[in-house]
């Protein structure tokens, strides 16, 4: 119990480690130091820098991924809610292009998944546009909104990006 605590705490804290300092300027030992545990300790539970990054961006994926899941609820309330992680998570999702064979490789099997929950959930809505292309716009325009509180640059309020892109998509 007491490793799954220290784990979930590592997690946490190099997130916002992340956010602040980015993948290149967050050392393994300033995450061990946020934890209050060694280095090498930190090596008992990640196997390096970029997997504790990774284990972080998947957590993301599969939250916007369980959003998606659910079929009953509004497009523009799921919009919402993808604004919201994309609004916390920018700045750790944009802390690196760097990253190896084997982290990009993990990150691609959990982006299949979430596309696939994406295109399966707006199938089922009456859009202007194709389903595929929907997800492809609504990924773009996440992502631009990420970078942009990633970047400290002005931005709208979650909301009124949410509803704005749900009126542009349904017909």
């Amino acid at each position: 119990m007491k490793d799954l605590k220290t784990k979930e705490r590592i997690i946490k804290n190099a997130k916002k480690l992340f956010a602040k300092n980015g993948f290149e300027g967050t050392s393994m030992k300033m995450i061990a130091d946020s934890v209050d545990i060694n280095k090498s300790s930190l090596y008992y539970f990640f196997k390096n820098k970029e997997n504790i990054y990774v284990t972080i961006v998947s957590d993301i994926i599969d939250k916007v991924t369980e959003i998606f899941s659910n079929t009953t609820e509004s497009l523009e309330n799921k919009l919402l809610k993808l604004f919201k992680i994309s609004s916390s998570s920018g700045p750790v999702i944009f802390s690196t292009n760097k990253m190896t064979r084997d982290g990009c490789n993990r990150m691609k099997v959990k982006s299949l998944i979430l596309s696939d929950s994406i295109i399966n959930y707006l199938k089922q809505k009456k859009l202007r546009v194709d389903p595929e292309d929907a997800m492809h716009i609504i990924l773009d325009i996440t992502q631009k909104y990420a970078r942009n509180i990633a970047e400290k640059r002005p931005t709208l309020e979650s909301a009124h990006y949410a509803n704005l892109l749900a009126k542009l998509l349904k017909k």
